[in-house]
């Protein structure tokens, strides 16, 4: 597959994966199911397509080997990956996987394992992506008192200077009290990045939680 890559969106943020495996499995299948009737005997009864899964294993590199598939400016380290993918399952995002000359459709991550290489500091994975298939369905919710409500799909939010978690719930999910819900969801996200911070600024006795998360990206659902 020298010429095959693996290219994901998830949300705004589209990237390519480093390396593209020897094996990329497609799995499907149809919902027939056979009867049998007097006179007849065993028919098929013809079924819908069951939904797609796709599935690899490889490893993300600490540094931009020669059979690397990106170039330098779109090389990005296996924390970077692990970050996105781990997110993209938690809050169940929506994504777009696409797989040179072989597929494209939009997936979920169904499982993403992970785990470094003592000897190299590569990250080894495998995933699992499960094919979605949206249904359009009216919903009584869709409207409060004439007035649409903002649909909120799962995605990365950059965490900007002046942002605090009451501007971001009012920005991205279109109501102010959905602050406490985002902070609870990104709490650990946020221990994390006023930790880095305080590595990084020793001399700082007092650290802002609001100043630590400046280009960090949090999860918004």
């Amino acid at each position: 597959m020298d010429n095959t890559k693996i290219e994901m969106r998830i949300g705004k943020t589209s990237f390519f994966f480093p390396l593209t495996p020897d094996t990329i499995d497609v799995t499907s299948g149809y919902d027939h199911q056979t009867v049998n009737i007097n006179g007849l005997g065993e028919i098929l009864l013809r079924g819908k397509r069951n939904l797609r899964s796709i599935s690899w294993s490889s490893f993300f590199p600490r540094e931009r080997y020669d059979f690397c598939q990106v170039s330098e400016a779109d090389f990005k380290e296996p924390g970077f990956y692990v970050l996105a993918l781990s997110l993209a399952e938690e809050g169940n995002m929506d994504i777009t996987i696409s797989v040179t000359n072989l597929i494209s459709m939009p997936v979920v991550v169904e499982s993403f394992d992970y785990g470094q290489d003592d000897g190299t500091s590569d990250v080894n994975y495998s995933i699992t992506l499960k094919e979605v298939r949206d249904v359009d369905t009216p919903s009584a919710d869709t409207q409060t008192a004439g007035r649409p409500i903002k649909q909120v799909t799962s995605h990365l939010y950059k965490w900007k200077n002046g942002d605090t978690w009451k501007k971001v719930a009012k920005k991205e999910t279109g109501k102010t009290e959905n602050w406490k819900g985002l902070k609870k969801t990104n709490q650990k996200r946020s221990d994390e990045a006023v930790k880095k911070y305080k590595k990084k600024h020793p001399q700082e006795k007092t650290v802002k939680e609001e100043t630590a998360l400046i280009g960090e990206k949090v999860l918004i659902k």
